[in-house]
């Protein structure tokens, strides 16, 4: 069955083989003991010893002192890396900053 935009014109992927790999993957990451991120809605894998993902753990307030950096990526996404630097910067947009 290939995926269609809407308007009858085929997208070029076949829907139930990617419904089927994705499906694989969840499996794979379940039989190693991952689970989702326990937050409602967020579809983040993340490691048998945590519960949440790094965003949402910071979010319930289970990292003092550290939050998300208020970078911009090159791809225009929001930096995902954590930090508890005072500039609210993590390492690579620090530089970009001229920071330490």
């Amino acid at each position: 069955m290939m995926a269609t935009d809407g308007g009858g014109a085929s997208v070029g992927f076949d829907v139930v083989a990617e419904a089927d790999r994705i499906a694989r993957v969840a499996a794979v990451l379940l039989d190693a003991g991952y689970a989702q991120c326990a937050y409602v809605g967020c579809r983040q894998w993340v490691r048998p010893r945590y519960l949440y993902c790094k965003r949402h753990a910071i979010e319930v307030g289970l990292v003092d002192g550290c939050g998300l950096c208020q970078g911009i990526t090159a791809s225009g996404k929001p930096c995902s890396r954590v930090t508890a630097h005072p500039s609210g910067y993590c390492w690579q947009h620090r530089r970009g900053q001229g920071g330490d």
